[in-house]
């Protein structure tokens, strides 16, 4: 547990350091990432700015769940993302407070939850292969159960 917390706090910083703006716009509605884990902040902050890295590190097809599963995805049958289909992952801005994240972090795998204001959420999971993190899985938005 203590791991989790200090990789969550390098995160924060991360993030923190990264922010324009004066310091009340610099406060963060997220999980604290102390430990940078096998590089994963370097490759986090290049899967959301760099578009042929992001495509070259997620492992399509992606299992995972399509936004609003309740409407159209009956969840018993396996969902896959495309590679055609995809849609580059910009940085969620998480000051406004709109967003929160949240990380569960591992040596390998790393899960990562955003929730909005209006208690939607979606989940990535980052595995590290022994040689570069990769998105595993995304469940895109669907309401906080």
């Amino acid at each position: 547990m203590n791991k989790i917390v200090k990789f969550l706090s390098i995160i924060l910083v991360f993030i923190l350091v990264g922010c324009k703006g004066d310091a009340d716009q610099s406060s963060s509605h997220e999980t604290e990432i102390i430990e940078d884990s096998n590089g994963f902040i370097d490759f986090y902050k290049k899967f959301h700015s760099d578009s042929v890295f992001q495509m070259s590190h997620i492992t399509f097809p992606l299992e995972g769940v399509p936004s609003v599963a309740d409407t159209i995805y009956d969840g018993v049958s396996a969902f896959h993302w495309q590679k055609k289909d995809w849609q580059m992952h910009k940085p969620v801005d998480t000051n406004s407070g709109e967003f929160r994240r949240e990380f569960d972090m591992g040596d390998v795998l790393v899960t990562e939850r955003i929730i909005n204001s209006q208690n939607f959420m979606l989940v990535r999971r980052f595995y590290y292969n022994g040689s570069a993190w990769n998105l595993i899985y995304y469940a895109d938005l669907n309401p906080v159960r």
